[in-house]
Parts: structure tokens; sequence; C-alpha cells
């Protein structure tokens, strides 16, 4: 039996300057009846990010949103966050750390896969998205949830039949779905109730992608490079290497495409690592799937203010970069078309002259530079290096050759292998397990005395 639609009456349009009421805790007790919060000012958001990054990313996120935070909370692979969406997005757009950000659309008990047809129907999408967008639907399942309900390609496949019903009865047509090239991606994630007092076995959490792109993907990177370091990963490195808070020299002996430099320069010039997209925004383009969605579109005030914060990125960033002195980040490599690579990536950002790279062979280079100094680096390993005992032996001489030739540095290393750093005499002062895409690895600190 379907409840009536829930009257609107007491609760008029979100604007800056009405407040939501308080208590509408009876909206989330309405499984059949899904309340349609497209203009409210407080959510929930879900960021994902690799395996091992879940602190760092509660700390930026608290240091960001600060005040405006209602609650934060880490969770596998990411963090849960609830605020107001209009300090959310700047934040959004500025995470060095985060993979993917998810607005929360609703939270729902279910049964069984079945319930998810009824919850879709009901759902008001024409809210969220035209007919004639393009979407996909996305399950995650937890470990409980894998093994009873078994196949999250049916939940999508069944959710999918309730929105596209859905919106042949109100429109009388039909979305079509795009697995590859959608404009609006949705994720269900179905876990395990936690809740003492079970209504279901297992709870669904709604979500819709905010930027469709992973935020790790800058757009400063071109293809051409093998087992290219995550750029979210490469940041977090930095971050650990606490580079920037004094006046140090930073080196990447591995250079590859550029990427530690790349990251570092913006973190050195406090630039958004969206800057980019942001300068393709600027200039006509829509680099993020939530520019075109209706939530987005239809709040004027918030499009306005948004699109006002890029503008001031844009400006203050291309001003920030040029201020980087030369000579403060070096990089090398042996392979030369790394290096061409890299100083493509890096004119992408006007850092081609600032950035010193050559070519030579990180087991004989020399510091640049006195100390005090950071050496941030991810050295070959697995297919790019053959086989462990290989990769083993480079790390091991590169920590020698750190430790006799770089006295006063620090270094930052990320291991491939967790045994990789087995046989080194050094005492490490941070060791970091991190996910870098499908391999398990360490970011391992040294203090090179």
């Amino acid at each position: 039996m379907m409840l009536p639609p829930v009257s609107l009456k007491n609760f008029g349009h979100y604007n800056m300057r009405l407040q939501w009421p308080q208590d509408d805790a009876f909206i989330t007790c309405l499984p059949r009846r899904i309340f349609n919060n497209t203009q409210r000012s407080m959510k929930q958001f879900f960021l994902s990010c690799p395996k091992g990054l879940e602190s760092l990313l509660e700390e930026e996120c608290r240091k960001f949103l600060g005040e405006s935070l209602t609650g934060l909370r880490a969770s596998d692979g990411g963090i849960k966050v609830d605020t107001d969406i209009k300090n959310f997005l700047p934040y959004l757009l500025s995470t060095r750390l985060a993979s993917r950000g998810y607005m929360q659309l609703g939270q729902w008990p279910i049964n069984r896969l079945q319930d998810l047809y009824d919850l879709s129907r009901n759902f008001e999408f024409e809210s969220w998205m035209d007919w004639r967008q393009t979407f996909k639907i996305t399950t995650l399942f937890d470990l409980k949830a894998k093994y009873v309900l078994n196949n999250s390609l049916l939940a999508s496949q069944i959710f999918k039949d309730g929105l596209v019903d859905r919106f042949r009865d109100v429109t009388g047509n039909r979305p079509t779905v795009d697995v590859k090239h959608s404009q609006i991606s949705f994720l269900l994630r179905i876990e395990e109730s936690r809740n003492t007092s079970k209504i279901a076995p297992f709870m669904l959490t709604f979500y819709v992608d905010m930027t469709g792109i992973p935020l790790s993907n800058r757009g400063y990177r071109a293809p051409g490079h093998e087992a290219p370091l995550r750029e979210n990963i490469a940041a977090a490195m930095v971050m650990w290497a606490n580079f920037g808070e004094q006046a140090e020299i930073l080196v990447d002996p591995f250079v590859g495409t550029g990427t530690i430099l790349i990251e570092s320069a913006m973190i050195l010039a406090k630039v958004p690592p969206s800057f980019l997209k942001l300068r393709d925004w600027t200039k006509g383009r829509r680099p993020y799937d939530m520019l075109e969605h209706l939530w987005f579109q239809n709040n004027s005030a918030l499009n306005s203010q948004l699109s006002d914060w890029a503008n001031t990125q844009v400006t203050m960033g291309e001003k920030s970069l040029l201020k980087i002195p030369s000579g403060i980040l070096w990089g090398s490599d042996l392979d030369p078309n790394a290096i061409l690579l890299a100083k493509k990536n890096l004119a992408r950002l006007g850092l081609d002259r600032t950035v010193r790279l050559s070519e030579g062979n990180a087991l004989t280079m020399m510091p640049p530079g006195p100390p005090p100094g950071v050496v941030v680096t991810n050295p070959p390993y697995g297919e790019r290096m053959g086989t462990p005992e290989e990769s083993a032996e480079l790390f091991f001489n590169l920590s020698e050759h750190l430790k006799n030739n770089y006295k006063g540095y620090r270094a930052y290393l990320l291991a491939g292998d967790p045994k990789m750093h087995k046989g080194i005499h050094l005492k490490t002062s941070c060791k970091k397990p991190v996910r870098n895409g499908d391999i398990e690895c360490r970011v391992l600190g040294y203090n090179l005395f």
C-alpha cells in the first residue's frame, strides 16, 4: 500500500535566508514515499579515497570546513560529511585526497533486492535530472550483503527499472542508460544494518556522483607512461612529508610524469588541485557532471556563488604559481622520454621553467642543494622493475645512497611491496599503508642523519 504524498505546505522553498524545520525525523521513516530534498541546505556527503588516506582526508576536511561541519565520520575507503552544501562544494573542488564526491539522496532499510523497485519508482527523480539525460547506476555491497543478496548487477537493474517507470509515469518518456558516458551517475551502497533495533537486515544509502570524473583526474597528466602514480597518493606523500611548512627544496629522482612535483607545486602555491578544471569552467566548458544536474541549475544563488569562487581561485592561482621560486622543486629520471612527458605536464600549469628537470640515475644523483630538503619519490616496482628481488635491491641501493649523500634531508618513498624495506638500515619515522590502484603499498619516511 502506497502512502499519500508528503505535503510541502509547511516547508516552503529554500533560499539563503530561510531555515528548514529541525524536526524532520518523520521523513526518514517513510520507506515507500521518498521526500524530495533537492533544495535543502544541510546535506550528507560521502568522499571516497584510496585505502590508507581516510585519516588524512578527515584531517583535511575538518581543517577546511571548520565550524560549518555538523558531522564527520571516517569509514572504510572514505569519510562521511554533514554540512551545508554551499560550504561543501568549494571543499569538494579543493580536496587533494578524495577520489570521488557523492551527495546522499536518501537512506532506507530493505529486506530484499525487490524492495529497490518501489523505492526507486516513488523517488522524485524528475527533480534531479531530465529524462533526456543519460544515466548509470552502480551498486556496492558490503560482505554480508554480498553473501546474502549476491548480485550487485541485478540490484542496479531493479533500481533502474523503477527509475525509468517513474519517468514514464510522470513525463511519458524514459531516460537512457549509458554506462560509459553517462550525464548523471547514481551509487547504491547496500550494507548490513548496524541499528540495534533493526527494521530490516540491510540499509540502502542512495547517492549521486557530483563530479562524474574522478577528483584525482586533475587534467595535467597526458597518457603515455607506464604505471602512473595516483595523483591523490602523490599529494598524500607530500602532505605526510610536511613540505611547504618551512623553506626547503623537494627532490623526486624518479620523476616519471612529474606527478609528485606538480602536486608539490600546487600545495606550495596553495592552489586547488582542480585548478585546470576550474579554468576550463571559466572559459565556458562544463568539466563536472553536477553543473548539468537540475538540483544545481535550479539553485541560482548556489550556482552564482560557486562560479564566483571558481573565478577567484583561477585568478589567484595563476598569480601564485608564477611566484614559486626557481630552484625549489627538482626532478630527474633515467628515461629521456619521461623527462619530455614531465615537461609537457608541467607546462600545462606554467611550471616548465620553474621546476628543474634533468636526465640522470637516481642512484648517483647528488642533492641539488644543502639541507633542509626532502626527497619524495615513487621508485619502480612490480612490472616496471621485473622481479621482486630486483625491486628490493633497487630500494636498498637507493636508501644507502640517500643515507650517505643526503644527510640533513628527509625521505618519503613509496614501496610497492610491504617487505621491500626489511633490509634497510634506517629507522622509519613514518609508515603508512596505502593502496595505489590495485597494489598494496607503504609510504615510508626516513630522517637522513
